[in-house]
């Protein structure tokens, strides 16, 4: 990401572009990761700090702060905001990808592994998800906490894990 960055330094990029860059590659490149293994949150606030000095500078470090708080700016567009996304929400999002198909019993070839390996433990696979979830196997079994997007309006909603699995939320 930093030599990116640095190679780009050297443009003179407007704002606008500087959020296409972010938005397309630097995303790309995270979000490889946050699909795999949960992120510790000193690496996501690294990198986030690093897209925050390439968005108001155009440089690599930045000192001192933006010009807008970081939440508003990661707001949608629609909202006001410029459409990063928050890697934090994102990185939960995309394991919950992985919970989701193992729930549901997709045809890939981690699930069918995963789905195996609860075979032949004799729990049932929805239990073994529950579990890898309170376990905190994918963060800390805090509340799940997700955005519902309404005509332009962002509201936060929270809901525990349990709370999810008893009310069928997520299918168990």
């Amino acid at each position: 990401m930093t030599t990116r960055i640095r190679s780009w330094s050297t443009r003179h990029l407007y704002f606008a572009g500087r959020v296409v860059l972010i938005n397309s590659v630097l995303s790309a490149i995270h979000s490889y990761w946050c699909q795999i293994l949960k992120l510790p949150k000193k690496v996501i606030n690294e990198i986030e700090s690093i897209c925050r000095a390439f968005l108001w500078k155009g440089q690599y470090m930045m000192q001192g702060a933006g010009l807008v708080a970081w939440e508003n700016v990661c707001q949608l567009k629609i909202a006001g905001g410029t459409g990063i996304k928050r890697m934090a929400e994102w990185n939960t999002a995309a394991l919950f990808k992985y919970v989701w198909a193992v729930a549901n019993k997709e045809d890939n070839l981690w699930v069918k592994w995963r789905h195996m390996a609860t075979y032949f433990s004799g729990v049932r696979s929805q239990q073994a998800v529950y579990n890898m979830l309170k376990s905190g196997y994918l963060g800390e079994p805090d509340p799940v906490t997700y955005r519902s997007y309404s005509n332009g309006y962002t509201r936060q909603k929270s809901a525990s894990l349990e709370r999810m699995f008893l009310q069928q939320l997520l299918p168990i």
